[in-house]
């Protein structure tokens, strides 16, 4: 996706990723001038608030933040976004055992 650097602000993981791919810049981005700052920043035990902060001053004419708390579960730490509605997987079994079957 890009190169992505860290470092520790406090108690706070800063995640700052740039050089990105073509194929992979979010909202059709520039991916020279693409700049991804991610804070992680524990609240609680359980609360791990996320945000994240775009800024390509050839796409958009102001950096743009969006924010979420992340919540422990009984499986661990998960990323909504990366299981929700994800039938990919899923998917590809089912066509291979249909594949199988004939």
């Amino acid at each position: 996706m890009g190169d992505a650097r860290g470092h520790w602000e406090g108690s706070t993981l800063v995640v700052e990723t740039t050089n990105f791919k073509r194929g992979s810049v979010y909202r059709n981005a520039d991916p020279s001038t693409l700049r991804v700052v991610e804070r992680f920043t524990k609240r609680s035990p359980d609360v791990l608030e996320w945000s994240v902060t775009l800024n390509d001053p050839n796409t958009w004419t102001r950096p743009w933040t969006f924010a979420m708390d992340l919540v422990r579960d009984k499986g661990g730490l998960l990323f909504f976004e990366c299981h929700e509605s994800n039938y990919g997987l899923l998917n590809i079994l089912k066509g291979a055992r249909a594949e199988d079957a004939r």
